[in-house]
């Protein structure tokens, strides 16, 4: 081997060790750094506060701003509230709770029919209007009109009756009025959190009927 090859021979193999020594390193910090997260006790309802006897912080590898995990503990985030309900075992995001200025407020509205509901439970509510300004189908029966998408339920029971909702503040005035208009009518029912469902048929009661008659037989394998 001549004297240039064994130098760049050299050169080469001392590139590679820094390269290797440095990923090794890298690797070895990323192993042992560790960030502060904060892990529930016991299950949690939207709108409750986030309180210490709710929480305990745990350590997970990771550094900061790697995760959308909330590393505050109670005492760094007084007034701050839960914004969906959460369940024993699960660890805070950033995006699970809300400080003062994002809070949620409460209003009792009545639902004239409904699944069995609990707190937690997230559903879409429809509203039907029976009064001169109802939005009406083709057939001249009201349609129901989506107002309320993935709205989590605070206290409320099965088939109706009267519900309480977390709503954003700006809206609470708008829930008011409606709850309070004897002409319109409130249906829930429960979500899974998914997109917003499609509007109502604009042909009616007889229009629905045959569309959903229609992907009956169609899931069914008929002609």
């Amino acid at each position: 081997m001549s004297r240039n090859r064994l130098i760049a021979s050299l050169i080469l193999t001392a590139v590679m060790v820094v390269v290797i020594g440095f990923i090794v390193g890298f690797e070895a910090l990323n192993a042992t750094s560790t960030i502060t997260v904060y892990q529930l006790t016991q299950s949690v309802t939207a709108g409750q506060p986030y309180q210490s006897n709710d929480v305990v912080a745990v350590n997970i590898h990771g550094s900061t701003g790697e995760f959308n995990y909330f590393q505050y503990d109670p005492a760094h985030a007084p007034g701050y509230v839960f914004k969906v309900p959460m369940q024993k075992g699960d660890l805070v995001q950033a995006d699970n709770v809300a400080p003062p200025a994002q809070q949620l407020v409460q209003v009792a509205i009545q639902i004239k029919q409904s699944p069995n509901l609990s707190p937690g439970s997230l559903v879409n509510i429809y509203a039907v209007s029976t009064g001169s300004s109802a939005t009406t189908s083709t057939s001249g029966t009201p349609i129901p009109i989506l107002i309320g998408h993935n709205v989590t339920v605070l206290t409320g029971g099965g088939g109706g009756g009267t519900v309480t909702i977390a709503v954003a503040p700006k809206d609470e005035s708008l829930w008011l009025e409606i709850s309070t208009d004897s002409s319109v009518q409130l249906y829930a029912t429960v979500t899974n959190g998914g997109g917003v469902p499609p509007q109502a048929n604009a042909g009616g009661s007889s229009a629905a009927i045959t569309q959903l008659n229609g992907e009956t037989q169609t899931a069914g394998g008929s002609s």
